[in-house]
């Protein structure tokens, strides 16, 4: 019993179950709808199944299972019932939604292609009124997306120079997007494009998934941003040509079907041709107006042109002439020169023949002629005639011409002025702006040695080779007005030239500059001999600063030497600093002839000379060059046995040798070999004659050689110039040679230089030898006696004037200083008397040694006065004397050398007032 009681309760819930899924199936519900059917219909089969089962109650108790099962059939029936009721409401519902689906779908379609209809209606009497092309396209784009409801609608043109598609007009959701994308129709990098299938396959391209379409991957991103679903893109074809797209986006896929499709290619359509029967329009406006404005510039140009024009027929009748044309042939009106046959304008008939012969085998240029005006009178015309075919296939001669009378007579008085200038015994030339020769005259063909025709077309650096930066400068001064300068040329044999030049512009007829001319001078000897005097005041003008560095130099020597020998006082017999010292004093000595030496050659006073032996003096030179100069350089040394003597400075002699040394050593900076030699040479007439400025003889000879860089001919022609260098700035002054040279020459001697580049240099210093030489007398020390006196020392520099003070004092004296001849003058003032000498230096401040020795005078005539000074012009021997002073004593004056100066001063002082 209880197993077929279960039996039929799944039976039951089966069959309603059953329903449920049918009636899902059948009728397309929405799930709320759903629920509610399957719970009202569960709700009522169970009400129903309690109903039947309540009426067992009226059966017979002993019947209870006949009445349980009487109960559950009749609830499997009422089941049965309520499912074949359910499926065929089901079945009706369902075919109801099918017809009112499918009339909506065909509502909204009609909807759509009655909306692109509209658009396209819209757009066509936008083209009926609107000529403006950008105006046109922008507005065609707010009429179809508003028409439409298009998410996004824009049409772009394509360019002639570029496969681009450039946006002309758009409408609704843009937010940026034109900008952003790059529409081509050029797919050759990007892939497959929707641009570029459109504008290549001249069809729509539609694409109804953006998000996954290839067409529209390089556009994929920027568009889903904007929220664009799907896309059509249609050519715009005018022609044969497809000169944009008209681009369509939607927020749904089903929106491009066939019909509508369809329609927007019509409207794409519409749109073309409007583009192409306003471009169509613009070029005929644009042509009608350039024709009109081509003949307004056309008359203009030939009514206003300076020169006259005339359009003539192949038989020669004038169909048009201008203004100036009939001025210059002397016609009031263009009719009376109509009625004149043109061959009434030459005035030989010969050049009218020729000119026409010359005109049948094309355009003529430049054909000079004489006219005859109206009044007879004869002008010189230049012509030019060119062929002109016209539509209509007649050929007509345009002819202009321009008056060069003018001309014609400047070119006879240039002929006249040419002649005159080629001979002129002055070298002139002509060149263009880019500085080419354009003319030059016959002395200047002969001044460089060239002939005209070589020099024409050439050029000027031809003639001045290295001189292109000078050359650049002056032209353009020149250019700008004039110039005058100099500059260095070189003749056709290769000899220089230094020459001056005045040059100055050509100008035409409104003063733009349209050639350069120039007169030139052979400055070569001339500046030959300037150069003589200008070394000559170069070597003056060193003397006085020669001068002046000697009062330094002697300046600086006082406190060494005087320092020195008081510290050689102080130091035992032979200890190493006593013999220290005493190199200091030899140094100091040597330095002290060295300012003597200045002194000679600026002229203050003349170089000692006697007879020496050179061999010591070279000698003592290479120890001190040994310790100078660098390790890589090997010295190497001749010095002859038995030299001759000669008569010189030594201190000269040394600075000779020094200087050409110093030159090897820069010659040699990676090391060599320097080698001195010395001896005795004789010189015949032949061999004297080939050394300028010696004469045959005894010579002793000094030859200093190097293994350096060497020279070239360039440098060797200057190598004894002053001033003259080949190292760096401040690195030289130029005047080592230079001096060298003059120390020879005045010796009497000679000096040559052999070098060549990469193989070394060799000086050879002559000198003329003597025969004998003066032996020097014996040196005696005089004892150096002191005294208590009281002096005055006065010297602006204080080393100097501690010195002095120092040395006088260990002699006994009193000793008072002063570095400031103004504080010196008011301690004499204030005490007169207390002093016995003074000792005062020339050059100070404020006031000098000879001015101070004037006020001291004046103060005391007797006060013995000595004057120290290193250089002086202002002052000699004889004016000291003349003022009052008793001994002008030349710098550096130290030690022994000063105490007994002093010493002797003042003995003389006291035997004149004994």
């Amino acid at each position: 019993m209880l197993t077929g009681r279960i039996i039929l309760l799944f039976l039951s819930i089966a069959l309603q179950v059953t329903a449920a899924i049918c009636a899902f199936r059948l009728i397309p519900l929405t799930k709320r709808r759903a629920a509610w059917l399957f719970i009202s219909s569960a709700v009522f089969l169970m009400a129903c199944r309690r109903a039947v089962t309540l009426l067992g109650i009226f059966v017979p108790a002993h019947g209870k299972l006949l009445r349980w099962t009487a109960a559950e059939g009749i609830a499997l029936a009422i089941s049965g019932l309520v499912l074949a009721g359910v499926l065929l409401i089901a079945r009706v519902f369902r075919e109801k939604l099918r017809v009112e689906e499918e009339l909506e779908t065909a509502n909204s379609h009609l909807e759509r292609v009655n909306s692109v209809l509209q658009a396209i209606r819209d757009v066509n009497q936008l083209i009926v009124r609107e000529r403006d092309l950008n105006k046109l396209v922008d507005e065609a784009c707010h009429i179809l997306a508003e028409t439409r409801a298009y998410r996004l609608v824009w049409i772009g043109f394509t360019q002639e120079d570029s496969p681009r598609v450039v946006p002309v007009g758009h409408a609704g959701y843009e937010e940026g997007y034109l900008s952003k994308i790059n529409a081509t129709w050029d797919d050759s990098e990007r892939g497959e494009d929707a641009i570029a299938t459109a504008v290549t396959t001249r069809q729509p391209l539609v694409v109804r998934d953006i998000a996954h379409d290839p067409r529209f991957a390089s556009c994929r991103e920027e568009a889903l941003k904007r929220g664009y679903v799907s896309s059509a893109t249609l050519p715009l074809v005018v022609g044969e040509r497809v000169c944009g797209t008209l681009s369509v986006y939607a927020g749904t896929s089903d929106v491009f079907d066939d019909d509508e499709v369809d329609l927007l290619k019509e409207m794409a359509g519409d749109v073309a041709f409007a583009i192409q029967s306003i471009e169509d329009e613009e070029a005929r406006t644009r042509a009608e107006k350039e024709a009109w404005v081509s003949d307004r510039r056309f008359r203009a140009l030939m009514e206003g042109a300076p020169v006259g024009i005339l359009i003539s027929s192949p038989d020669g009748s004038v169909m048009d002439v201008n203004a100036a044309a009939l001025r210059m042939l002397g016609y009031d009106s263009k009719g009376d020169f109509l009625k004149v046959p043109t061959s009434h304008h030459y005035f030989e008939e010969e050049d009218r023949e020729r000119f026409h012969e010359l005109l049948g085998s094309g355009p003529v240029r430049d054909f000079e002629v004489r006219l005859r005006r109206k009044d007879g009178t004869v002008f010189w015309v230049s012509i030019a005639s060119v062929a002109q075919a016209e539509e209509d296939g007649a050929v007509r001669f345009i002819k202009s011409f321009q008056d060069i009378s003018e001309r014609k007579r400047a070119e006879e008085q240039l002929k006249l002025f040419s002649q005159a200038v080629d001979g002129s015994a002055d070298a002139m030339v002509m060149v263009d702006l880019d500085g080419k020769f354009t003319y030059v005259n016959r002395a200047y063909s002969d001044m460089f040695g060239y002939s005209r025709e070589k020099l024409a077309g050439k050029n000027l650096s031809f003639c001045h080779p290295g001189q292109e930066q000078n050359l650049e400068e002056a032209m353009k001064a020149t250019a700008e007005g004039s110039w005058t300068g100099e500059l260095t040329s070189r003749r056709s044999d290769g000899q220089l030239l230094q020459i001056a030049v005045s040059s100055s512009r050509v100008v035409d007829g409104r003063g733009n500059p349209v050639a350069l001319m120039a007169s030139v001078r052979d400055m070569t000897e001339l500046k030959r001999h300037e150069s003589q005097l200008r070394q000559a005041q170069k070597m003056e003008a060193v003397g006085t600063l020669a001068g002046g560095i000697a009062h330094d130099f002697n300046n600086l020597l006082v406190p060494i030497l005087g320092f020195a020998e008081l510290a050689l006082a102080g130091v035992p017999e032979g200890s190493k600093a006593r013999e220290d010292v005493t190199q200091v004093l030899k140094a100091g000595g040597r330095a002290k002839d060295l300012a003597a030496q200045i002194l000679a050659f600026s002229r203050q006073e003349e170089a000692e000379r006697k007879p020496v032996q050179l061999a010591p003096i070279i000698k003592e030179a290479l120890k001190l060059l040994v310790a100078a100069l660098p390790s890589t350089i090997e010295i190497r040394q001749n010095i002859g046995p038995d030299t001759r003597a000669v008569n010189a400075d030594p201190t000269q002699i040394h600075q000779i040798l020094m200087n050409l040394c110093t030159n090897a050593e820069r010659a040699m900076p990676g090391g060599g070999v320097l080698e001195v030699s010395l001896e005795n040479v004789e010189l015949d007439e032949e061999r004297a004659v080939a050394i300028e400025g010696l004469r045959a003889g005894s010579y002793v000879r000094l030859t200093v050689s190097d293994t350096g860089c060497g020279m070239d001919e360039e440098t060797l022609k200057r190598v004894f110039d002053p001033f003259f260098t080949t190292r760096d700035p401040g690195e030289g002054t130029g005047m080592g040679l230079s001096v060298v040279h003059g120390v020879v020459e005045s010796h009497e001697g000679a000096i040559t230089v052999d070098s060549e580049l990469h193989r070394g240099t060799t000086f050879d210093v002559y000198l003329p030898a003597v025969e004998s030489i003066a032996e020097d007398a014996p040196e005696t020390r005089e004892r150096v006696h002191g005294g208590s006196e009281s002096i005055l020392f006065v010297d602006d520099e204080a080393p100097i004037a501690e010195m002095g003070s120092e040395t006088l004092t260990r002699l006994g004296y009193r000793v008072t200083t002063r570095t400031s001849s103004v504080e010196a003058l008011e301690l004499f003032r204030f005490k007169p008397g207390a002093f016995d000498l003074v000792i005062t230096d020339q050059t100070m401040p404020n006031m000098s040694g000879a001015d101070l020795a004037r006020e001291l005078l004046q103060i005391r005539p007797d006060i013995p006065i000595l004057l120290c000074t290193g250089f002086s012009r202002a002052v000699t021997s004889e004016s000291a004397r003349a003022l009052g002073m008793r001994e002008l004593v030349m710098k550096p004056i130290v030690g022994a050398e000063l105490g007994r100066t002093v010493r002797r001063v003042l003995d003389e002082t006291s035997d004149e007032e004994g």
